[in-house]
């Protein structure tokens, strides 16, 4: 570390003013001066120590060097193996090219004549779905035949159908009006005798009610009768029970008052004692 040198920057900026700079001038370069002055300076020590980092910066270097070069061969070692291998995939590539050149020239001999034979059984197909198309064009010609024949017979049938329900609905009207007149004779014959049989009922209903209702009074007549005198002797039993009643009545409350007087005396009795010995004790 250099110490600090004392520095008079008056001096120094009047010196420069007399040497021709002007006082601002000389100002300036007086504090830059003082302050490039008062600033720290390398040592030998610190220069030391920079070569010394210098040096093994360079060590670092040469380790660095070395290492690249063996890595170096070593990629070297590597790109050669792999053109090596690179070379013997190719000639299996091209090996297998030329197996499946090969194997495609077969296939395709192969698939022409697979084409040639799905052709000739095409061609015999379609020969066939032609005749089969010809007897179903024929076959269809006679169900068409065979349809209009069975039309023409559903017609005839709808055509006797139609002439014998005429005459059944002709035969059932004549019928109906026939039920009907019946009908009609036997309803007022019915009639008649409901009416008949209707009035007879009545007739026997008020006669029978009349005698129900004269039974129903002798025997309410009677009833009442037969209640009254009930009630008058049930009246006289209450009557006599009640007199029973209130003779016993007075009977218990005489008994109960004497049995009431000799349980007070005695009590009494047992008091007057109870007393004499409290003060006999008392004394």
């Amino acid at each position: 570390m250099v110490p600090a040198v004392a520095f008079d920057t008056l001096r120094f900026s009047e010196t420069l003013v007399k040497g021709g700079f002007l006082p601002p001038q000389a100002k300036a370069v007086a504090e830059a001066f003082f302050d490039a002055a008062g600033q720290e300076l390398a040592t030998k020590s610190d220069i030391a120590a920079v070569k010394t980092d210098i040096a093994a910066v360079k060590t670092d270097i040469a380790h660095l060097e070395a290492a690249t070069k063996n890595d170096s061969a070593a990629v070297k070692n590597d790109i050669a193996r792999l053109e090596a291998a690179t070379k013997n995939d190719i000639t299996a590539v091209k090996n297998d090219i030329a197996r499946l050149e090969a194997v495609t020239k077969n296939d395709s001999a192969a698939v022409k004549s697979d084409i040639a034979r799905l052709e000739a059984a095409t061609k015999n197909d379609i020969a066939a779905v032609k005749s089969d198309i010809a007897r179903l064009e024929a076959a269809t010609k006679n169900d068409i035949a065979a349809v209009k024949s069975d039309i023409a017979a559903v017609k005839t049938d709808i055509a006797h159908l139609e002439a014998a329900t005429k005459t059944d609905i002709a035969r059932l009207e004549a019928a109906v009006k026939t039920d009907i007149a019946r009908l009609e004779v036997a309803t007022k014959a019915d009639i008649a005798r409901l009416e008949a049989a209707t009035k007879a009922d009545i007739a026997h209903l008020a006669a029978a009610t009349k005698n129900d209702i004269a039974r129903l009074e002798a025997v309410t007549k009677a009833d009442i009768a037969r209640l009254e005198a009930v009630t008058r002797a049930e009246v006289a039993v209450i009557k006599a029970d009640i007199a029973r009643l209130e003779a016993v009545t007075k009977a218990e409350m005489k008994g109960m008052e004497s049995r009431i007087v000799i349980k007070v005396g005695v009590m009494l009795t047992g008091l007057v004692s109870l007393a004499a010995g409290v003060l006999v004790w008392a004394a």
